[in-house]
């Protein structure tokens, strides 16, 4: 029996389930005992690091976790030794694709941009400044401003203004590579 339906509109692409409101409220309403039924793991968190995370705390708690797609079980409840190692190695299993998957992506992310970079079609991240804005923080800096203070007038973080600070060459190559 269903007796309550949370919504979580894409949160799930950016926050773990115990940061985000629902998330909350749910760890506020399960009790050992009880069901949570999901679409499919990936609602539980962004990384399979953050799913495996969440499952652990849901099955240490004594929930049951459950998804429509692939009608996996993951019994927070189970006491026969048999049923938990199974269960256990499932997780397991899932953590250890996740990580795998992460890798992977990353090396073909690498791959990517180094393609890119032969091909001189990659900028890099996008500065956080225009042109005038780094005009600014030159200007402040050279009338030995700090960085606190350059960041609250121009809105640029501090790290931003070390940056430029340590290196004005590649704040400069970062704005022609971009345009601007």
């Amino acid at each position: 029996m269903i007796e309550e339906i949370f919504g979580d509109r894409g949160s799930a692409i950016r926050l773990p389930l115990h940061e985000r409101e629902n998330g909350q409220r749910l760890s506020n309403i399960l009790h050992e005992g009880d069901s949570l039924v999901v679409r499919w793991l990936d609602d539980l968190g962004p990384t399979y690091v953050h799913i495996c995370d969440a499952l652990r705390r849901l099955m240490g708690n004594g929930i049951i976790v459950r998804t429509i797609v692939g009608g996996l079980v993951f019994d927070g409840s189970a006491r026969d030794p048999v049923e938990r190692s199974r269960r256990d190695s499932m997780l397991d299993l899932l953590d250890a694709m996740g990580q795998a998957s992460q890798e992977a992506s990353k090396e073909v992310q690498r791959a990517g941009i180094d393609l890119a970079r032969s091909e001189r079609r990659y900028r890099g991240r996008k500065p956080a400044y225009d042109r005038p804005t780094l005009n600014i923080v030159r200007h402040m800096l050279t009338n030995d401003a700090g960085a606190s203070a350059i960041s609250k007038l121009t809105g640029l973080s501090r790290q931003a203004i070390l940056r430029i600070r340590d290196d004005p060459a590649q704040a400069e190559a970062a704005l022609i590579r971009w345009g601007m």
